[in-house]
Formats: C-alpha cells, sequence, structure tokens
C-alpha cells in the first residue's frame, strides 16, 4: 500500500513539475506573440502614414507634370461630347 502510495506521489509531483514548465513555455510564447503584435502595429502606422504621404495630391500632380508632360488643359483643349 505504501509503494502504491509512493508510486502516485511521484507521478502527481512530476505531473506538477511538467505542467509549471508547460505553462511557463506557453507564457512565453504569448509574450513573443503580444511582441509581434506591437510590431505589426508600429510598422501598420509607418505605412498609413508613407501611405497617405505617396498619394498627396500635390505631389501626384508633381510627378504627372514630371514624367508624363501633363498639364491643366487650356479652355481651348477640353473636348465636351455631351448630346
Amino acid at each position: 500500500m505504501a509503494a502504491i502510495l509512493l508510486v502516485l506521489g511521484l507521478a502527481s509531483a512530476l505531473t506538477v513539475v511538467w505542467v509549471r514548465e508547460e505553462a511557463r513555455q506557453l507564457d512565453l510564447a504569448i509574450q513573443a506573440h503580444r511582441d509581434r503584435i506591437r510590431a505589426l502595429e508600429t510598422e501598420w502606422g509607418r505605412l498609413q502614414l508613407e501611405r497617405a504621404a505617396l498619394g498627396a495630391r500635390s505631389r501626384v500632380e508633381s510627378l504627372a507634370r514630371k514624367r508624363h508632360d501633363m498639364h491643366i488643359p487650356e479652355p481651348g483643349e477640353i473636348w465636351d461630347f455631351r448630346p
């Protein structure tokens, strides 16, 4: 009877150690994921700012003028096809 209690006690102690180690590993994984989320949120904010800067009307207009020789049409250059 004592041997069974000893075995059960050892099994219980080993289970406690194993569960605590699993909990510690899961806690480390959660923290790593939280760090990754923070990094991705920071990058998302930077990308939103960059998109706003790249899509600014003044920049688009400047690129259209320089790269494609575009300009605001004179009144004689506008055609009206409405019936």
